[in-house]
């Protein structure tokens, strides 16, 4: 019979080793994270980084309201639309098979016919990092009836109905793939493309140019913008008040306090004197040579609303007005 000295020896050993392998599988899981972001940001303008919960939108952190966290999830409300139309329970079980979500948007469009209150038009495609693999095939109970699969049997593609400000119907191809991932797109050339990139053995995309990596690595929302100048379509792509001067943007949110925190890189104050001229946000002030930084308040209702609607439209998730 083991002495009380060894069972507690045991116990140790074994909270340890739990312990160790947590902190393994944070490690795969940031890894993963890091690969997925410049995968998605060497094809797309901008990417939104979530954990499960936020990008969902089920989940309030402490002292945010209901309504403002709600806005934190915006970037990932065509994607959850989408997977919402699969039916109730296959949506819960991607979504529970989840840790992170990934989405990069390009080639941002203003609604058709230019409609008050639409949203603002974008090429998306996001990435679902699944604590396993076959979230979307291993259903209990079988298939949701609108997945059907690619000719070429590599994919699955659905189509949700037309929603408020959206008169058509949305599509969408969805391709899983060893990591595991699971990725789903509006767009089947672009599912292909990261797809084929996130499928290579020795992935290893080059880190995006000016991202700080250390927020990155500890926030539970992170955006990252690269700015393309020269877009047709300013206004919806949210470059109304961006100049040439203007290289990139962060929004970074902890989780631990209700703040968030707003960051734009740049050769010089230009776009950052444009944007607190508009007087949407509270003021972006110089933290380091070529960056502008302000705080964004999420412990307040509709004031930390309507600031999130404009950091989101410097991003290109805006709408048209």
């Amino acid at each position: 019979m083991p002495t009380s000295r060894s069972v507690l020896t045991a116990l140790v050993a074994s909270a340890l080793g739990a312990c160790s392998l947590g902190a393994i599988h944070s490690h795969h899981r940031q890894k993963a994270r890091q690969e997925v972001l410049g995968v998605l940001s060497g094809g797309f303008e901008t990417v939104f980084a979530a954990d499960a919960g936020l990008a969902e939108g089920v989940e309030t952190p402490h002292d945010v309201p209901r309504d403002v966290a709600r806005v934190l999830g915006a970037p990932f409300a065509v994607v959850r639309y989408g997977l919402s139309s699969l039916g109730a329970s296959y949506a819960t079980r991607i979504w529970h098979d989840t840790s992170w979500v990934l989405i990069g948007a390009t080639d941002f469009q203003l609604p058709p016919g230019e409609a008050g209150g639409a949203d603002v038009r974008s090429r998306s495609t996001a990435v679902f990092l699944l604590k396993r693999p076959g979230a979307l095939v291993s259903f209990s109970g079988g298939l949701s009836p609108l997945l059907k699969r690619t000719t070429d049997g590599g994919a699955w593609t659905w189509t949700s109905p037309p929603a408020e400000g959206h008169p058509t119907p949305f599509g969408f191809v969805a391709m899983e793939i060893r990591g595991p991932y699971l990725v789903v797109s509006d767009n089947q050339r672009d599912c292909q493309m990261v797809s084929a990139e996130l499928s290579q053995p020795d992935l290893m995309p080059p880190a995006p140019e000016g991202l700080d990596a250390a927020a990155f690595a500890k926030s539970r929302l992170f955006g990252y913008r690269r700015y393309k100048h020269g877009d047709a379509n300013r206004d919806a792509a949210g470059m109304s008040v961006i100049s040439e001067d203007a290289t990139g943007l962060e929004f970074s949110f902890e989780g631990k306090a209700p703040r968030a925190e707003l960051d734009l890189m740049g050769r010089n104050s230009q776009s950052a004197d444009r944007i607190n001229g508009a007087r949407l946000l509270p003021a972006l002030r110089m933290s380091s040579p070529g960056r502008w930084t302000t705080t964004i308040r999420l412990d307040r209702d509709s004031d930390a609303v309507e600031e999130l609607f404009a950091v989101l439209s410097l991003f290109g998730f805006g709408v048209y007005a």
